[in-house]
């Protein structure tokens, strides 16, 4: 009986990292960005609680959170130093 049992080890599409990494590689790299997103999204509802005036204090305006939060410069000057 054991010689008619199919081993899925042995046949080739199934054995070692090939087809496990194809299954799960689509879901893990949807949890990647999820994982590198959260805290920029948890970063800018935190600002967006802040009051007007609070904002203003650190020197951004509401329609800026987004980018302050990304690491882009919101105060519309080159990094360089030009223009």
């Amino acid at each position: 009986m054991s010689t008619f049992a199919i081993r899925v080890s042995r046949i080739p599409a199934f054995s070692g990292y090939g087809w496990r990494h194809g299954l799960f590689a689509p879901i893990k790299r949807r949890w990647n960005g999820y994982l590198a997103r959260r805290p920029q999204r948890l970063a800018a509802a935190h600002l967006r609680s802040f009051s007007d005036n609070q904002l203003k204090d650190i020197g951004i305006s509401r329609g800026q959170i987004n980018m302050a939060v990304m690491g882009l410069d919101v105060r519309g000057e080159y990094t360089d130093g030009s223009r």
